[in-house]
């Protein structure tokens, strides 16, 4: 283990090392180690960071990934205790024919009493100059807007806003989380029986899909291998996360949620599959449909409308459905009661879920801001569902 004050020779060690002196105080910054796990689990809890978990969650997110042999975390240590890290979810991204491993960021944290230090910064170095001597190529990221600027500030570029569209079933727990608990009993009880009364019509007007030869069947685990030959009907242009067996045997074992799985099937055949996963939000029931497959194709349209259907009427407890991504048809989303939380109805519901990316490809690449022919600045390259982000 080398220990320097360049990142960029630092990162020839497997295990690098840098150290960084800031207001008198002496910083180590590296890769994660086994006993440090905990120090990074109390630095999360103590941040109050959301979406966070255990032991069982961290490895989930960051160990037992099939994409790399470490662990994708960078911390800050002061004297013995780990008081910043960066980490990354690894993703092999798919672009037509080609794969390539991206980097997604993840629960970036540092302790209040070290901010303003540049403990990212330097985490940012070392993390950066590491992986430009190994496999993956591009980094993307979906960070609140308090922490984009210092993406943007390292390199990275806009791409644009990732549409999330919704179907509000009660919509008083949005009035409870906007008006803390303020409202009206009498006016959430009336705004939740208007949106059921507009959501029982519209399913029973909807006509559009006629799929009387679908069956769909409920899994209470992920059919992995069954998802990942759907998959591998139509293949979309567009980046995305490359679905094999190894992608569905990890990324839904997120511990925070509760998944259950759909199969569409035509005269016994596998046609289209979801995945959707539940989780309680303070006094709110979410349902994300983390993924539908395959991602492209029209004649797949009937089978993810029977699919749709099963889910809703499975999961009557749930306050609000929602699903991101540009690969369904908008008007299949609109037919099922949702919509885009950009629009005028729900856009003071909605959180800002923009993406950046960059390339972390050493600089004589060519062309380093694109893959495979796709300019990976522009929205129309990408398509992030629910499966694609880190946290659900």
């Amino acid at each position: 283990m080398s220990q320097q004050l360049d990142p960029s020779k630092a990162a020839i060690d497997s295990d690098p090392v840098i150290e960084h002196e800031a207001k008198g105080e002496t910083y180590h910054i590296r890769r994660i180690e086994p006993g440090d796990v905990e120090g990074y689990l109390d630095l999360h809890r103590n941040t109050e960071l959301e979406l966070g978990g255990g032991r069982e969650w961290f490895a989930w997110k960051f160990e037992d990934s099939p994409y790399l042999v470490h662990t994708p975390v960078f911390v800050a240590e002061h004297e013995g205790e780990v008081v910043g890290a960066r980490p990354f979810v690894p993703f092999r991204l798919r672009a037509g024919p080609r794969t390539t491993i991206g980097l997604q960021t993840a629960d970036t944290v540092v302790a209040p009493d070290h901010r303003g230090r540049g403990l990212l910064s330097r985490m940012n170095d070392l993390a950066f100059a590491y992986y430009r001597r190994r496999e993956p190529e591009l980094l993307f990221a979906i960070p609140n807007a308090r922490s984009r600027p210092a993406y943007l500030d390292m390199g990275a570029r806009t791409v644009g806003p990732i549409r999330t569209w919704l179907r509000i079933e009660r919509p008083s727990t949005y009035l409870d989380e906007k008006l803390g608990g303020l409202a009206p009993e009498r006016a959430a009880a009336a705004l939740d029986g208007i949106s059921d009364g507009y959501h029982r019509l519209r399913d029973r007007r909807r006509n559009g899909h006629h799929h009387d030869e679908i069956e769909v069947e409920r899994h209470a685990t992920v059919p992995s291998e069954t998802l990942a030959e759907v998959a591998a009907l139509p293949q979309p242009d567009v980046i995305h996360a490359h679905r094999d067996r190894a992608f569905y045997d990890w990324r839904f074992e997120n511990p925070n949620w509760e998944y259950d799985s759909y199969v569409a099937s035509r005269d016994g055949d596998p046609v289209a599959g979801l995945v959707a996963g539940t989780r309680q939000f303070a006094d709110r029931t979410e349902t994300r449909i983390a993924d539908v497959v395959p991602l492209a194709g029209e004649t797949r349209v009937p089978a993810i409308a029977a699919l749709f259907e099963r889910l809703l009427r499975t999961h009557p407890e749930t306050d609000v459905f929602a699903v991101a991504g540009s690969g369904l048809p908008p008007s299949l989303l609109r037919s099922f009661g949702f919509r885009p939380d950009d629009g005028l109805a729900l856009s003071p519901l909605a959180n800002s879920t923009v993406l950046i990316t960059m390339p972390i490809t050493a600089g004589d690449a060519p062309d380093p801001w694109t893959v495979e022919g796709r300019d990976v600045t522009d929205p129309d390259s990408w398509d992030l569902p629910f499966c694609e982000h880190n946290t659900g």
